[in-house]
């Protein structure tokens, strides 16, 4: 896995050699609407983006598996987690996305969890509430090898992405690097260098991009910035 990551929905359309893609989110069932609801809800706000997309998708049986890319995955619903288990080649490295705020509340049982872990190469994405320690602590349990952090903000208006979210995330960055060195994947407020340096000094190894490629221009000047 490089270190920079491109976050879906990006991740489903851009392709750089020097960054690894997210595919997904995937769910079991196909979720129809990205157009429509991607109209109707991404909005810009100071420093950032809103949107309440809710993970519209056309369902992980639709995907053509190929182990270069990184598969975020999404049980909504009673049994789609142990679907998606069985249905996904175990060569997969897989995103487990414990975070959307867009959507109805879920989780994933701990023992479903560690049947991923005994499976894939396990990432698990997780949401900046004040719940995110636990949850590390029974992913990193189960056995999962990075802890991304971390999923949009929730808010009225949808999940909530950039400055705002940086600012929140910095310092769970540094208390869950602390805890958990090599383990963490930062996300959320990268839209710049400077942004990916405070992650790195936080104990950040790897480093996801998502609403920098609305201003895609941003993007590869970070992207660059890594490069020797």
């Amino acid at each position: 896995m490089k270190p920079l990551l491109i976050s879906p929905p990006f991740g489903n359309w851009l392709k750089s050699s020097h960054c690894t893609r997210v595919l997904g989110s995937f769910t079991w069932e196909r979720r129809r609407g990205l157009l429509y609801h991607t109209l109707r809800s991404l909005r810009s706000v100071p420093g950032g983006w809103v949107n309440e997309i809710g993970l519209r998708n056309p369902g992980i049986r639709a995907c053509k598996f190929d182990a270069r890319h990184i598969y975020s995955v999404v049980g909504l619903l009673d049994g789609d987690w142990e679907l998606i288990l069985h249905h996904c080649p175990p060569t997969l490295t897989v995103e487990v996305n414990l975070g959307c705020p867009n959507v109805h509340e879920y989780g994933i049982p701990p023992a479903v969890l560690r049947c991923y872990c005994e499976t894939f190469n396990v990432i698990a994405k997780l949401s900046p509430t004040a719940m995110v320690d636990d949850t590390a602590a029974m992913c990193i349990e189960a056995g999962a090898r990075y802890l991304h952090l971390s999923n949009t903000i929730p808010t009225a208006r949808g999940g909530e992405s950039g400055r705002r979210l940086f600012g929140i995330n910095l310092p769970i960055v540094a208390r869950l690097a602390a805890r958990y060195p090599g383990k963490i994947i930062a996300g959320g407020g990268i839209y710049d260098t400077a942004a990916l340096a405070h992650y790195r000094a936080a104990g950040a190894t790897h480093f996801s991009l998502a609403t920098v490629w609305l201003t895609p221009w941003r993007g590869r000047e970070i992207v660059r910035s890594l490069q020797p």
